[in-house]
């Protein structure tokens, strides 16, 4: 036939894609397990943050949620689409995949973006546990200092708080309230 070798190659290449885009889920996967663990012990009784991990996927991948994480179907993405995503009430970063486009990173929070717009992949390290991978402004790409599940879950935290202190300040005390609220009262 004619166009066996476009054929077979064309095979290859869908089989080649499925292998990549289920060592991108293993590790993705494995992300969102250590983050909900984390996030599940901090959690404790209470949980006033409203701080959650949610692994999103467009099947397959078929994955049952781990402690700390849940799992949720979405439609409106490409076939194999996968994402895990913190959130503190309104507040979300997230790294996803969208096999055959890419891997990257996205947040709502303007002090992650610079972060997440470097991040470019997931790997399984040699310890098992999954880090992310950033783009140097070189080109090269390399393991992100601070791209293990339990330094992004502190960043994200500090940063959250952040927001937050700034929104407490959003709306000031009148001028007459807040000289009374600083006055000091000696011994």
């Amino acid at each position: 036939m004619a166009f066996e070798n476009e054929y077979r190659r064309a095979v290859e290449a869908v089989v080649a894609s499925r292998d990549a885009a289920a060592i991108v889920h293993a590790a993705l996967f494995d992300f969102a397990e250590e983050l909900g663990r984390l996030v599940a012990d901090l959690r404790g009784d209470g949980n006033p943050l409203g701080l959650r991990v949610r692994f999103l996927r467009k099947p397959p991948p078929w994955l049952d949620a781990p402690k700390g994480v849940s799992v949720e179907d979405v439609r409106d993405r490409a076939a194999a689409y996968a994402a895990v995503r913190l959130e503190a009430q309104d507040l979300w970063w997230e790294i996803h995949s969208e096999p055959g486009v890419a891997v990257s990173a996205a947040s709502n929070v303007p002090a992650l973006e610079p972060y997440a717009a470097e991040i470019c992949g997931i790997r399984t390290a040699s310890d098992h546990r999954p880090r992310l991978l950033r783009r140097t402004a070189e080109g090269l790409i390399e393991v992100s200092s601070g791209g293990d599940a339990a330094s992004l879950l502190a960043a994200f935290l500090v940063i959250v708080g952040d927001v937050h202190l700034d929104r407490a300040a959003y709306n000031p005390l009148p001028l007459a309230r807040a000289a009374e609220s600083a006055t000091v009262v000696p011994p």
